[in-house]
């Protein structure tokens, strides 16, 4: 390229930028004019800079402070840039874990809150239609010293890193499934695992399994997932009332408990019938 020389507002007019924002960087000693004629107060900046303007606007861009924009400039070292951005980007990625939380919160309290009366009613069986969905699964593993709460919850750890290795779209819920076969033999939490729904676009990965629309028989209820008794009520619920039970029970997650001060979840209980 021809070594040009531009005035600031020359300069400042190629990267759309203000002329006030060229002083500023002067001054910050981020970015300096190559000649300067301190008795006239003339800059001017060099056709050889622009490389290194480019490279902090796009810094600047990656949400970098100037303050580490001035350390990349004045450290020529490609190592130590690289450095900044893996943190940065380490930075970002706990920032879309944490939105990614509070939409799943929000996402459960959309649906808790247009539940309305007639349909929002506590250890009251009902049948509804379910669309299908999908999901990821991870089983429950027993460990020694370790209570069924406190392996469940590793459980739930262990399928939400397998879920955010394989897809940066937020989870739209989480909930458990029971062996339906396990429950009639009163080993509840054998083959039990803990679940994670998805939306649409990640159900081509290899991972993700398809839930069949299906007729359910619910239930509201209070509980938490190392308690299966309000399970075991819903089966004797569909037992005593003929309904035909055509697979695993799913436990989904309306509210996590420590959002209402209670020690419980707000869940429902689901058992596709015929």
């Amino acid at each position: 390229m021809k070594n040009n020389n531009f005035t600031i507002s020359e300069f400042a007019k190629m990267f759309n930028v203000s002329r006030q924002t060229l002083i500023y960087y002067d001054k910050m000693g981020i970015f300096k004019p190559e000649i300067v004629d301190e008795k006239n107060n003339y800059r001017l900046y060099s056709s050889k800079q622009i490389k290194t303007f480019l490279k902090i606007l796009q810094l600047k861009d990656m949400n970098i402070s100037l303050n580490e924009i001035v350390k990349i400039v004045n450290n020529k070292d490609s190592l130590y840039t690289k450095k900044i951005i893996d943190d940065k980007l380490e930075e970002i990625e706990k920032h879309i874990d944490d939105l990614n939380a509070i939409k799943l919160h929000l996402l459960n309290s959309k649906h808790y809150y247009s539940l309305n009366d007639e349909d929002f009613v506590l250890n009251v069986p009902f049948v509804k239609e379910e669309k299908e969905v999908y999901a990821i699964f991870e089983p429950l593993v027993e460990i020694d010293g370790y209570s069924i709460q406190d392996e469940i919850d590793i459980c739930y750890a262990k399928c939400i890193k397998d879920f955010n290795s394989m897809c940066k779209m937020p989870y739209v819920g989480i909930g458990a499934s029971f062996d339906y076969d396990m429950l009639l033999k009163g080993r509840p939490f054998d083959n039990y695992k803990a679940m994670i729904l998805v939306s649409d676009c990640c159900h081509d990965h290899e991972k993700v399994k398809r839930i069949d629309g299906s007729k359910y028989l619910c239930m509201y209820k209070y509980n938490m997932p190392d308690d299966p008794s309000d399970i075991y009520e819903l089966l004797k619920y569909a037992n005593d009332n003929n309904y035909e039970i055509m697979g695993n029970f799913y436990d989904i997650c309306i509210i996590d408990g420590y959002y209402m001060n209670r020690l419980n979840d707000l869940t429902c209980l689901m058992i596709p019938i015929k």
